[in-house]
Protein backbone atom coordinates (compact mmCIF):
# COMPACT_ATOMS: atom_id res chain seq x y z
CA UNK A 1 0.00 0.00 0.00
CA UNK A 2 1.33 3.45 -0.92
CA UNK A 3 1.07 5.28 2.41
CA UNK A 4 2.03 8.63 0.96
CA UNK A 5 -0.78 8.35 -1.54
CA UNK A 6 -3.23 7.30 1.13
CA UNK A 7 -2.37 10.38 3.17
CA UNK A 8 -2.98 12.50 0.09
CA UNK A 9 -6.41 11.16 -0.77
CA UNK A 10 -7.45 11.36 2.88
CA UNK A 11 -7.20 15.10 2.45
CA UNK A 12 -9.97 15.32 -0.11
CA UNK A 13 -13.11 16.07 1.95
CA UNK A 14 -15.13 18.82 0.31
CA UNK A 15 -18.48 19.50 2.06
CA UNK A 16 -21.65 21.62 1.77
CA UNK A 17 -24.26 22.73 4.28
CA UNK A 18 -27.84 21.41 4.25
CA UNK A 19 -31.06 22.61 5.79
CA UNK A 20 -32.94 20.50 8.34
CA UNK A 21 -32.46 21.31 12.02
CA UNK A 22 -31.85 18.50 14.49
CA UNK A 23 -32.14 18.24 18.26
CA UNK A 24 -29.34 17.83 20.79
CA UNK A 25 -30.05 14.09 21.01
CA UNK A 26 -26.83 12.31 21.92
CA UNK A 27 -24.68 15.44 21.62
CA UNK A 28 -22.88 16.75 24.65
CA UNK A 29 -24.19 20.08 25.91
CA UNK A 30 -20.92 21.63 27.12
CA UNK A 31 -19.94 24.41 24.71
CA UNK A 32 -16.42 25.73 24.28
CA UNK A 33 -15.51 29.09 22.84
CA UNK A 34 -13.59 29.16 19.59
CA UNK A 35 -10.39 31.10 20.17
CA UNK A 36 -8.97 33.32 17.43
CA UNK A 37 -5.29 32.49 16.90
CA UNK A 38 -4.62 34.32 13.65
CA UNK A 39 -6.23 37.02 11.56
CA UNK A 40 -3.67 37.15 8.79
CA UNK A 41 -5.34 34.59 6.55
CA UNK A 42 -4.20 31.32 5.09
CA UNK A 43 -0.54 30.92 4.32
CA UNK A 44 0.35 30.59 0.64
CA UNK A 45 2.18 27.45 1.74
CA UNK A 46 -0.79 25.92 3.59
CA UNK A 47 -2.02 22.43 2.84
CA UNK A 48 -5.79 22.79 2.49
CA UNK A 49 -7.27 19.37 3.03
CA UNK A 50 -10.94 19.88 3.89
CA UNK A 51 -13.64 22.50 3.23
CA UNK A 52 -17.25 23.24 4.12
CA UNK A 53 -19.90 25.91 3.64
CA UNK A 54 -22.03 26.73 6.67
CA UNK A 55 -24.39 29.68 6.84
CA UNK A 56 -22.65 32.76 5.46
CA UNK A 57 -19.13 31.39 5.96
CA UNK A 58 -16.69 29.13 4.17
CA UNK A 59 -14.49 26.94 6.38
CA UNK A 60 -11.18 25.26 5.57
CA UNK A 61 -8.51 23.27 7.38
CA UNK A 62 -5.02 24.54 6.63
CA UNK A 63 -2.51 22.24 8.26
CA UNK A 64 -3.17 23.73 11.70
CA UNK A 65 -6.30 25.56 12.88
CA UNK A 66 -9.69 26.00 11.30
CA UNK A 67 -10.01 28.99 8.95
CA UNK A 68 -13.14 30.85 7.88
CA UNK A 69 -14.18 33.72 5.64
CA UNK A 70 -17.35 35.33 4.35
CA UNK A 71 -19.26 33.91 1.37
CA UNK A 72 -19.35 37.40 -0.15
CA UNK A 73 -17.90 37.24 -3.69
CA UNK A 74 -14.33 38.45 -3.86
CA UNK A 75 -13.71 38.07 -0.11
CA UNK A 76 -10.18 36.89 0.65
CA UNK A 77 -9.62 37.51 4.34
CA UNK A 78 -9.44 34.24 6.28
CA UNK A 79 -9.27 34.11 10.08
CA UNK A 80 -7.80 31.16 11.95
CA UNK A 81 -9.26 29.52 15.05
CA UNK A 82 -8.84 26.61 17.41
CA UNK A 83 -11.70 24.16 17.95
CA UNK A 84 -12.44 23.39 21.58
CA UNK A 85 -9.09 24.99 22.40
CA UNK A 86 -7.33 22.49 20.13
CA UNK A 87 -5.26 23.95 17.25
CA UNK A 88 -4.85 20.60 15.50
CA UNK A 89 -7.93 20.49 13.25
CA UNK A 90 -7.94 17.51 10.87
CA UNK A 91 -11.21 17.97 8.96
CA UNK A 92 -14.45 19.93 8.81
CA UNK A 93 -17.91 19.21 7.43
CA UNK A 94 -21.53 20.38 7.55
CA UNK A 95 -24.75 18.44 7.98
CA UNK A 96 -28.18 19.85 8.66
CA UNK A 97 -28.00 22.85 10.99
CA UNK A 98 -24.61 21.91 12.43
CA UNK A 99 -20.97 22.29 11.55
CA UNK A 100 -18.67 19.45 12.60
CA UNK A 101 -14.92 19.21 13.03
CA UNK A 102 -12.37 16.62 14.10
CA UNK A 103 -9.67 18.19 16.26
CA UNK A 104 -7.07 16.37 18.29
CA UNK A 105 -8.93 13.05 18.02
CA UNK A 106 -12.24 14.53 19.27
CA UNK A 107 -15.46 15.09 17.33
CA UNK A 108 -16.97 18.56 17.82
CA UNK A 109 -20.17 20.29 16.70
CA UNK A 110 -21.27 23.91 16.38
CA UNK A 111 -24.62 25.53 15.64
CA UNK A 112 -23.14 28.93 14.80
CA UNK A 113 -19.57 28.27 13.65
CA UNK A 114 -18.10 30.10 16.63
CA UNK A 115 -18.80 28.02 19.74
CA UNK A 116 -18.17 24.29 19.96
CA UNK A 117 -19.29 21.30 22.02
CA UNK A 118 -18.05 17.75 22.03
CA UNK A 119 -20.21 15.09 20.38
CA UNK A 120 -21.08 12.07 22.48
CA UNK A 121 -22.01 8.70 21.05
CA UNK A 122 -18.63 7.38 19.95
CA UNK A 123 -17.47 4.23 21.72
CA UNK A 124 -14.98 4.94 24.50
CA UNK A 125 -12.36 2.93 22.59
CA UNK A 126 -12.82 4.91 19.36
CA UNK A 127 -10.80 8.02 18.54
CA UNK A 128 -12.20 10.39 15.89
CA UNK A 129 -9.92 10.34 12.85
CA UNK A 130 -11.64 12.20 9.98
CA UNK A 131 -14.90 13.31 8.39
CA UNK A 132 -15.76 12.02 4.91
CA UNK A 133 -18.59 13.75 2.99
CA UNK A 134 -21.28 11.54 1.47
CA UNK A 135 -21.92 12.99 -1.97
CA UNK A 136 -25.49 12.48 -3.16
CA UNK A 137 -26.58 11.04 -6.48
CA UNK A 138 -26.80 14.45 -8.12
CA UNK A 139 -23.01 14.56 -7.84
CA UNK A 140 -23.17 17.97 -6.12
CA UNK A 141 -24.81 18.08 -2.70
CA UNK A 142 -23.44 16.64 0.53
CA UNK A 143 -25.67 16.63 3.62
CA UNK A 144 -24.30 13.56 5.39
CA UNK A 145 -20.91 12.73 6.88
CA UNK A 146 -19.06 9.53 7.64
CA UNK A 147 -17.12 9.73 10.90
CA UNK A 148 -13.99 7.61 10.59
CA UNK A 149 -12.51 6.40 13.86
CA UNK A 150 -9.41 4.50 14.87
CA UNK A 151 -8.93 2.08 17.74
CA UNK A 152 -6.65 -0.73 18.83
CA UNK A 153 -7.57 -4.38 18.29
CA UNK A 154 -6.06 -7.70 19.30
CA UNK A 155 -5.81 -10.43 16.68
CA UNK A 156 -6.14 -14.18 17.13
CA UNK A 157 -2.42 -14.56 17.84
CA UNK A 158 -2.49 -11.94 20.58
CA UNK A 159 -0.88 -9.18 18.50
CA UNK A 160 -2.25 -5.63 18.49
CA UNK A 161 -2.73 -3.09 15.75
CA UNK A 162 -4.82 -0.12 14.65
CA UNK A 163 -8.19 -0.58 12.97
CA UNK A 164 -10.51 1.80 11.15
CA UNK A 165 -13.44 -0.64 11.06
CA UNK A 166 -15.79 1.29 13.38
CA UNK A 167 -17.69 3.88 11.32
CA UNK A 168 -20.40 6.38 12.29
CA UNK A 169 -22.97 8.28 10.20
CA UNK A 170 -24.06 11.90 10.70
CA UNK A 171 -27.40 12.57 9.01
CA UNK A 172 -29.42 15.80 9.20
CA UNK A 173 -26.99 17.08 11.80
CA UNK A 174 -27.41 14.07 14.10
CA UNK A 175 -25.07 11.19 14.87
CA UNK A 176 -27.43 8.34 13.99
CA UNK A 177 -25.41 5.30 14.99
CA UNK A 178 -22.45 3.11 14.15
CA UNK A 179 -21.61 0.22 11.86
CA UNK A 180 -18.60 -2.01 11.23
CA UNK A 181 -16.73 -2.60 7.98
CA UNK A 182 -14.86 -5.88 7.53
CA UNK A 183 -12.58 -6.77 4.65
CA UNK A 184 -13.80 -10.38 4.79
CA UNK A 185 -16.99 -10.35 6.85
CA UNK A 186 -17.87 -12.14 9.09
CA UNK A 187 -14.32 -13.07 10.20
CA UNK A 188 -13.92 -10.83 13.28
CA UNK A 189 -10.15 -10.46 13.01
CA UNK A 190 -10.19 -8.99 9.50
CA UNK A 191 -9.95 -5.38 10.59
CA UNK A 192 -9.43 -2.42 8.26
CA UNK A 193 -5.84 -1.24 8.12
CA UNK A 194 -6.76 1.94 6.20
CA UNK A 195 -9.51 4.53 6.73
CA UNK A 196 -12.55 5.16 4.53
CA UNK A 197 -11.60 7.91 2.10
CA UNK A 198 -14.67 8.22 -0.18
CA UNK A 199 -18.44 7.87 0.21
CA UNK A 200 -21.44 8.29 -2.09
CA UNK A 201 -25.21 7.86 -2.03
CA UNK A 202 -27.17 6.83 -5.13
CA UNK A 203 -30.18 9.15 -4.60
CA UNK A 204 -30.33 12.92 -5.01
CA UNK A 205 -31.76 13.45 -1.52
CA UNK A 206 -29.29 11.06 0.13
CA UNK A 207 -31.92 8.49 1.16
CA UNK A 208 -30.58 5.72 -1.08
CA UNK A 209 -27.82 3.17 -0.91
CA UNK A 210 -24.37 4.14 0.33
CA UNK A 211 -21.05 3.27 -1.29
CA UNK A 212 -17.89 3.39 0.81
CA UNK A 213 -14.25 2.89 -0.19
CA UNK A 214 -11.13 2.05 1.82
CA UNK A 215 -7.84 0.91 0.28
CA UNK A 216 -8.82 -1.62 -2.42
CA UNK A 217 -12.16 -2.47 -0.81
CA UNK A 218 -15.60 -1.20 -1.83
CA UNK A 219 -18.78 -1.59 0.22
CA UNK A 220 -22.45 -0.89 -0.37
CA UNK A 221 -24.56 -0.20 2.71
CA UNK A 222 -28.30 0.20 3.21
CA UNK A 223 -27.90 2.64 6.10
CA UNK A 224 -29.18 0.15 8.68
CA UNK A 225 -26.98 -2.96 8.81
CA UNK A 226 -24.41 -2.94 11.60
CA UNK A 227 -21.92 -5.26 9.85
CA UNK A 228 -21.13 -4.61 6.19
CA UNK A 229 -19.36 -6.95 3.78
CA UNK A 230 -17.38 -5.74 0.74
CA UNK A 231 -18.77 -5.82 -2.78
CA UNK A 232 -17.11 -6.05 -6.20
CA UNK A 233 -14.29 -3.49 -6.58
CA UNK A 234 -12.79 -2.55 -9.97
CA UNK A 235 -9.13 -3.14 -9.13
CA UNK A 236 -6.78 -4.44 -6.46
CA UNK A 237 -4.95 -1.15 -6.00
CA UNK A 238 -6.04 1.60 -3.60
CA UNK A 239 -9.26 3.45 -4.45
CA UNK A 240 -8.78 7.21 -4.22
CA UNK A 241 -12.12 8.75 -5.18
CA UNK A 242 -15.72 7.81 -5.93
CA UNK A 243 -18.93 9.44 -7.14
CA UNK A 244 -22.37 8.17 -8.24
CA UNK A 245 -24.34 10.04 -10.91
CA UNK A 246 -28.01 9.05 -11.01
CA UNK A 247 -28.53 10.90 -14.30
CA UNK A 248 -26.72 7.99 -15.96
CA UNK A 249 -26.89 5.41 -13.12
CA UNK A 250 -23.11 5.20 -13.13
CA UNK A 251 -20.63 4.71 -10.31
CA UNK A 252 -17.18 6.20 -11.00
CA UNK A 253 -14.01 5.21 -9.16
CA UNK A 254 -10.47 6.59 -9.36
CA UNK A 255 -7.20 5.01 -8.26
CA UNK A 256 -3.72 6.25 -7.49
CA UNK A 257 -0.24 5.07 -8.33
CA UNK A 258 0.09 1.34 -7.76
CA UNK A 259 2.29 0.63 -4.76
CA UNK A 260 5.82 -0.34 -5.70
CA UNK A 261 5.45 0.84 -9.31
CA UNK A 262 5.67 4.02 -11.35
CA UNK A 263 2.45 3.29 -13.23
CA UNK A 264 -0.14 6.07 -13.24
CA UNK A 265 -3.62 5.67 -11.80
CA UNK A 266 -6.89 4.79 -13.49
CA UNK A 267 -10.54 5.77 -13.92
CA UNK A 268 -13.30 3.14 -13.88
CA UNK A 269 -17.07 3.10 -14.32
CA UNK A 270 -19.84 0.65 -13.52
CA UNK A 271 -23.41 0.89 -14.79
CA UNK A 272 -25.48 0.10 -11.71
CA UNK A 273 -29.11 0.83 -10.90
CA UNK A 274 -30.07 2.49 -7.65
CA UNK A 275 -29.98 -0.02 -4.79
CA UNK A 276 -28.04 -2.60 -6.81
CA UNK A 277 -24.47 -3.86 -6.55
CA UNK A 278 -21.86 -3.30 -9.26
CA UNK A 279 -21.14 -6.53 -11.13
CA UNK A 280 -18.67 -5.37 -13.78
CA UNK A 281 -16.42 -2.40 -14.48
CA UNK A 282 -15.29 -0.56 -17.59
CA UNK A 283 -11.73 0.76 -17.65
CA UNK A 284 -11.88 4.37 -18.85
CA UNK A 285 -8.25 5.35 -18.26
CA UNK A 286 -5.25 3.51 -16.88
CA UNK A 287 -1.54 4.23 -16.54
CA UNK A 288 -2.17 7.94 -17.12
CA UNK A 289 0.86 10.24 -17.30
CA UNK A 290 1.20 14.03 -17.48
CA UNK A 291 4.45 15.79 -18.39
CA UNK A 292 6.08 12.33 -18.27
CA UNK A 293 4.93 11.89 -14.65
CA UNK A 294 2.52 9.20 -13.42
CA UNK A 295 -0.84 10.63 -12.37
CA UNK A 296 -2.22 9.74 -8.92
CA UNK A 297 -5.97 10.34 -9.25
CA UNK A 298 -7.95 11.51 -6.22
CA UNK A 299 -11.46 12.74 -5.46
CA UNK A 300 -14.15 13.89 -7.92
CA UNK A 301 -16.15 17.12 -8.16
CA UNK A 302 -19.13 17.27 -10.53
CA UNK A 303 -19.65 20.41 -12.61
CA UNK A 304 -23.36 20.25 -13.42
CA UNK A 305 -23.30 23.23 -15.79
CA UNK A 306 -21.06 21.65 -18.42
CA UNK A 307 -21.62 18.03 -17.27
CA UNK A 308 -18.05 17.21 -16.41
CA UNK A 309 -16.13 15.56 -13.61
CA UNK A 310 -13.13 17.37 -12.18
CA UNK A 311 -10.60 14.91 -10.81
CA UNK A 312 -7.97 15.89 -8.25
CA UNK A 313 -4.50 14.39 -8.48
CA UNK A 314 -2.08 13.75 -5.64
CA UNK A 315 1.68 13.50 -5.38
CA UNK A 316 3.56 11.72 -8.14
CA UNK A 317 6.64 9.57 -7.56
CA UNK A 318 8.66 12.79 -7.26
CA UNK A 319 8.64 14.42 -3.82
CA UNK A 320 6.27 17.42 -3.60
CA UNK A 321 5.42 17.17 -7.31
CA UNK A 322 1.79 17.00 -8.43
CA UNK A 323 -0.22 17.22 -11.63
CA UNK A 324 -3.08 19.59 -10.73
CA UNK A 325 -6.57 18.42 -11.64
CA UNK A 326 -8.07 16.91 -14.78
CA UNK A 327 -11.47 16.69 -16.43
CA UNK A 328 -13.83 14.16 -17.96
CA UNK A 329 -17.14 14.95 -19.65
CA UNK A 330 -20.11 12.76 -18.68
CA UNK A 331 -21.81 10.96 -20.19
CA UNK A 332 -19.38 10.10 -22.95
CA UNK A 333 -16.38 9.91 -20.62
CA UNK A 334 -14.15 12.08 -22.80
CA UNK A 335 -11.01 12.58 -20.70
CA UNK A 336 -8.54 15.46 -20.83
CA UNK A 337 -5.42 16.23 -18.80
CA UNK A 338 -6.08 19.91 -19.59
CA UNK A 339 -9.35 21.07 -17.96
CA UNK A 340 -11.55 23.71 -19.60
CA UNK A 341 -10.09 26.33 -17.27
CA UNK A 342 -6.78 25.92 -19.11
CA UNK A 343 -8.20 28.38 -21.67
CA UNK A 344 -7.76 31.03 -18.99
CA UNK A 345 -4.70 31.12 -16.72
CA UNK A 346 -4.68 27.53 -15.43
CA UNK A 347 -1.90 26.28 -17.72
CA UNK A 348 0.22 29.39 -17.24
CA UNK A 349 -0.07 29.14 -13.45
CA UNK A 350 1.86 26.69 -11.28
CA UNK A 351 -1.29 24.71 -10.41
CA UNK A 352 -0.56 21.90 -12.92
CA UNK A 353 2.56 21.11 -10.84
CA UNK A 354 0.71 21.00 -7.50
CA UNK A 355 -0.85 18.07 -5.66
CA UNK A 356 -4.52 18.78 -4.95
CA UNK A 357 -5.96 17.96 -1.53
CA UNK A 358 -9.46 19.45 -1.90
CA UNK A 359 -11.93 20.34 -4.65
CA UNK A 360 -14.97 22.27 -3.44
CA UNK A 361 -17.84 24.24 -4.98
CA UNK A 362 -19.43 27.01 -2.93
CA UNK A 363 -22.41 29.30 -3.51
CA UNK A 364 -21.70 32.95 -2.71
CA UNK A 365 -24.04 35.40 -1.03
CA UNK A 366 -25.07 36.81 -4.44
CA UNK A 367 -25.82 33.27 -5.80
CA UNK A 368 -22.67 33.25 -7.95
CA UNK A 369 -20.38 30.26 -7.50
CA UNK A 370 -16.75 29.86 -6.50
CA UNK A 371 -14.64 26.79 -7.14
CA UNK A 372 -11.99 26.17 -4.48
CA UNK A 373 -8.84 24.22 -5.17
CA UNK A 374 -6.91 23.29 -2.04
CA UNK A 375 -3.33 22.31 -2.73
CA UNK A 376 -0.81 20.46 -0.62
CA UNK A 377 1.80 22.99 0.59
CA UNK A 378 0.78 25.67 -1.96
CA UNK A 379 -2.27 27.27 -0.38
CA UNK A 380 -5.87 27.73 -1.52
CA UNK A 381 -6.89 28.88 -5.01
CA UNK A 382 -10.29 30.08 -6.25
CA UNK A 383 -12.05 30.36 -9.61
CA UNK A 384 -15.22 32.47 -9.81
CA UNK A 385 -18.19 31.57 -11.98
CA UNK A 386 -21.60 32.95 -12.83
CA UNK A 387 -24.65 30.93 -11.67
CA UNK A 388 -25.40 29.81 -15.22
CA UNK A 389 -22.07 29.61 -17.03
CA UNK A 390 -18.82 28.95 -15.18
CA UNK A 391 -15.74 30.49 -16.67
CA UNK A 392 -17.28 33.64 -18.14
CA UNK A 393 -15.44 36.93 -18.01
CA UNK A 394 -12.11 37.90 -16.54
CA UNK A 395 -13.14 36.61 -13.10
CA UNK A 396 -12.73 33.08 -14.42
CA UNK A 397 -8.98 33.13 -13.75
CA UNK A 398 -7.57 31.13 -10.85
CA UNK A 399 -6.22 33.30 -8.03
CA UNK A 400 -4.55 32.46 -4.75
CA UNK A 401 -6.34 33.37 -1.53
Amino acid sequence: MNLRFLSTVLAVMALAASCTSGTEGIFASLEREQKIVSSGGLSIYASVTSMAQFGTQYFATGGRYLFSRSTDPGAKQWSGYTVGGNPSVQSVGASGSRLFAVAGGTLYQSTNGSTWSTVSGLASTDTAFSLVPVRNGDGVTTNQLIVVTTSTFTDASGGTGNTYSNIYLIKNGTLTGSFVLRNNFPTPTNELGAPVIAAANDKTDGTGQYYLASASFLWRWDGAATNVAPTVAPVTTDIAGMIYLNTSSTLYVSTGIRSGTTSGGGLYASSVAQGAAPTSWTTLQTGVTYNSLPVAFGQFLYNSVNSSLWIATGYTTITNQGTGYMEMTVPGNSFSTSPTTSTNNYSSSAIPTYAVGALFLGTNSDTSQTYFLGTLAHGLWTWSASPTQPGTGSSANWSQQ
